[in-house]
């Protein structure tokens, strides 16, 4: 009885194949369905066939599941492996300056291995990554995202750091090089110009919400705002004022400003740069602005504002004069104003999403048309404030650079504007002055 029930069972199973073979084969079975019933025989082959097909299945998931185990335990090895190499390229890291170091070496060994067709793609990944990693003030910090982005890239663009390779990379130039290696850390340090003016940058973002000014945060958690910054400050056109001997940094305040001298009351920001323009010397400092209090407290004092953004060409459809894109330029110029209303602003826009020339150069043409339109929307202004556009590329290192003379060729002239304000006055470093305001504090204490 008990066989009899499992018979049936079979019978209903291999009716069912056989159902699914009637339906999809073009041969006779379609009018000429088999009855298993009327054919025992064949029940015989078909449980032998079960049970072959079924040991079969199981050999192969089983096996599946093994290589599947092993490919996992060698990948795990393999980034622990990698993990532990690096470890030990990056065991003489002590200072952000080594980790600059170390990421521009590694860089120089990795882009030959990449493939040609991709060399942009990697360009860009790794000066998104350069700049994670250099952003964070905390050493152990920065190796450990040093370490987790790096191994990302190496997967991603099939490409293998060798740590003696590396090593080889870094004996090789210290031989080349009389006086041993250069190591950022190990530079001397630039001697502060003996007078210079400071010009002030408020850095906006994207766009405003509600009362904050809010920076371009890519998918990836790629800061816009801090990505510009670094770009600008390392284009070649000047020094990083970390770059000269200078008293020292405070990590705790908004903008991680430098005391230039010891006791010296005058501080700029971490992120500034001096440049040798015209004879003379220019500091262009840059402030973060994130809210009303500290736009209120920081853009009266600045001279430019510069807004980062990445350009979107779904921001130009529709009635141009109503459009997403114009509004928003719009609400950041306004902020801006309200707090200063001859602030030169500078909407610096990346253009690399766009993939389209003709889309690239009509939103170039309509954005270069709404700064124009806002820079004439109050002629009452005695004093006009400015604002520019200027097309940016995250792998051309050029465009920063014309983004800058754009500010210094009108330098001159900005400083006589600002100087006609109630109470305003552009920043000049004399040291003559320092050494004054330094004995006179030393005597009041």
């Amino acid at each position: 009885m008990q066989k009899s029930n499992q018979n049936k069972k079979i019978i209903k199973l291999m009716s069912g194949v056989l159902a699914i073979l009637t339906i999809s084969s073009p041969t006779s079975l379609a009018t000429k369905p088999i009855q298993l019933e009327d054919k025992p025989g064949i029940l015989e082959k078909f449980k032998s066939f079960a049970w072959t097909a079924a040991i079969i299945g199981g050999a192969i998931i089983i096996t599946g599941a093994i290589i599947y185990g092993i490919s996992k335990i060698k990948e795990s090895r393999s980034i622990e492996g990698f993990k532990r190499n690096l470890d030990l390229a990056l065991k003489d890291i002590t200072n952000k300056a080594d980790v600059e170091y170390m990421l521009n070496e590694i860089k120089e060994m990795l882009v030959p291995k990449v493939e040609n067709n991709r060399i942009n793609e990697f360009e860009i990944r790794f000066a998104e990554f350069k700049t994670k990693v250099q952003t964070l003030d905390n050493i152990n910090a920065a190796k450990r995202e040093l370490l987790q982005g790096l191994h990302a890239i190496v997967k991603a663009f099939n490409v293998r750091f060798d740590t003696n390779e590396f090593n080889n990379l870094k004996s090789n130039k210290t031989g080349k090089n009389a006086e041993g290696s250069k190591h950022e850390s190990n530079k001397p340090k630039l001697q502060l110009p003996s007078e210079f003016k400071v010009f002030k940058i408020a850095v906006i973002g994207s766009h405003i919400d509600g009362n904050k000014a809010m920076p371009h945060i890519s998918r990836d958690g790629l800061n816009l705002n801090k990505f510009t910054v670094d770009k600008l400050c390392s284009c070649g056109v000047g020094n990083k004022l970390s770059e000269y001997d200078v008293a020292s940094v405070d990590n705790n305040l908004k903008n991680e400003e430098i005391e230039l001298y010891e006791n010296y009351p005058e501080r700029l920001p971490k992120d500034s740069m001096l440049i040798s323009r015209d004879g003379g010397w220019v500091a262009l400092s840059f402030y973060y602005i994130s809210n009303c209090a500290e736009a209120e407290k920081i853009i009266p004092e600045c001279q430019y504002a510069i807004c980062p953004f990445d350009a979107d060409s779904d921001e130009i459809k529709g009635n141009i004069d109503d459009c997403e894109l114009k509004k928003r330029l719009t609400e950041l110029r306004d902020f801006i104003r309200q707090y200063n209303k001859t602030c030169d602003i500078r909407f610096l826009y990346y253009i690399d999403n766009i993939k389209q020339a003709d889309d690239v150069g009509r939103y170039q043409r309509t954005i270069s048309e709404f700064s124009r339109d806002l820079y004439n929307d109050d002629p009452k202004l005695a004093l006009q404030q400015e604002v520019q556009s200027h097309s940016l590329s995250k792998e051309n290192g050029q465009c920063y650079r014309e983004c800058f003379n754009s500010i210094l060729v009108s330098s001159n002239r900005k400083v006589e504007e600002f100087e006609q304000l109630p109470n305003k006055k552009v920043l000049k470093i004399n040291y003559l002055e320092v050494l004054e305001k330094i004995t006179f504090a030393n005597e009041l204490n």
